[in-house]
């Protein structure tokens, strides 16, 4: 046992050196985030966090360990320094950016917008039907208070954002929306676009986020330039991943993006449900892939279920995904008897999801 314990006792060292390795390598982050913003850069450059995570990769498996325990490491590294680097983005004093009307700034995603423009030096007001979100001056005069405004932001779920827009053509201000469908709203987008600041965004992530290194933004242009700019710049301020693409293509991506993993994930939750298996007598003969899998689902099935069905009702394109599903499951069910058929489809989908790892978040 006296070995042993000495043994223990070297790994209690060597974990101390690993912190303190560690908190070495996230001060030296915090340095190059200071660099970064000296320079103009963001804080996010793919390319060399899959440079990292390769290095990382192979080290490991040049010193006999796990290649993908290697990757995993680097991609917690990255993760961490990029908390750092965005945590220590100094904000602006309050309300020297200008003034924002949050519209639904009540509800779960309009009081993190809230926070975030608070955040980032705006004033932010809120109107909601719901009342008052707490610490934050509320207006109940939706057009008087837009028109004192710099930025009015529509938080409303697709159903109801058709009816705020129509009361706010004419504002002077941008006006931008953050519905997670387009398609209610994309023709009222398009036409308001023409005569003022209109653009549409969708943040990709939920009202518990705190960091937005590792998310993604979508900016929709609705046929204004202008618009289109300012709504990049204000989240171009943050660490978030800005991706700009047609107020058109934005359904059909959401489609997949979206709609499917939401379905599968659903889908995967009532063939438990109806099979009355419990979670408790599933998971110790759960392997790796059924516990990611029921991680997931998790958190798909506690998330507002009006807004993802929604998500799904509202989506035009949802009767394709759905058609494809009910064809892949036959498809699946005739390559079972096909081994070669079987194989040459495994290897067509390892070629569709190549390089999905440079968009795993960290």
């Amino acid at each position: 046992m006296e070995e042993l314990d000495a043994v223990r006792e070297r790994i209690r060292s060597l974990d101390e050196r690993l912190v303190a390795l560690v908190a070495d390598r996230v001060e030296a982050a915090r340095r190059a985030g200071r660099l970064k913003r000296e320079h103009g850069h963001g804080v996010r450059d793919r390319e060399i966090e899959a440079l990292v995570v390769d290095r990382m990769g192979k080290g490991f498996q040049e010193k006999g360990l796990a290649k993908n325990a290697g990757e995993d490491l680097a991609r917690v590294l990255i993760g961490e320094a990029l908390r750092v680097q965005e945590a220590q983005t100094v904000a602006p004093s309050k309300g020297s950016r200008g003034r924002v009307l949050v519209v639904g700034g009540a509800g779960a995603m309009g009081s993190w917008l809230s926070r975030f423009l608070t955040g980032l030096g705006y004033e932010v007001i809120v109107h909601d039907i719901a009342g008052p979100l707490e610490g934050v001056p509320y207006t109940t005069d939706l057009e008087g208070s837009a028109g004192n405004v710099d930025i009015v932001i529509v938080s409303t779920p697709p159903t109801e954002a058709k009816g705020i827009l129509d009361r706010l053509k004419g504002v002077d201000a941008l006006v931008m929306d953050i519905a997670s469908l387009k398609s209610p709203i994309q023709e009222q987008l398009e036409t308001m676009a023409e005569e003022q600041l209109v653009a549409s965004v969708h943040p990709l992530w939920g009202p518990s986020t705190r960091v937005l290194s590792d998310k993604n933004v979508l900016v929709l242009d609705c046929g204004n330039e202008e618009a289109t700019s300012q709504a990049r710049a204000l989240f171009e301020d943050s660490a978030a991943n800005v991706v700009q693409m047609p107020l058109t293509e934005h359904d059909a991506m959401m489609a997949l993006t979206l709609g499917l993993p939401h379905a599968v994930n659903i889908m995967y939750a009532d063939v438990l449900e109806e099979a009355s298996s419990r979670f408790e007598d599933l998971g110790p003969a759960g392997g790796p892939t059924f516990l990611k899998q029921a991680s997931v689902a998790a958190e798909v099935v506690h998330e507002d279920p009006e807004l993802y069905r929604q998500i799904q009702a509202l989506n035009e394109e949802t009767p394709r995904v759905y058609q494809a599903l009910h064809d892949a499951l036959d498809a699946l069910n005739d390559r079972l008897e096909d081994p070669e058929a079987f194989k040459k489809a495994m290897g067509a989908y390892r070629d569709t999801l190549q390089g999905y790892k440079r968009w795993i978040h960290p």
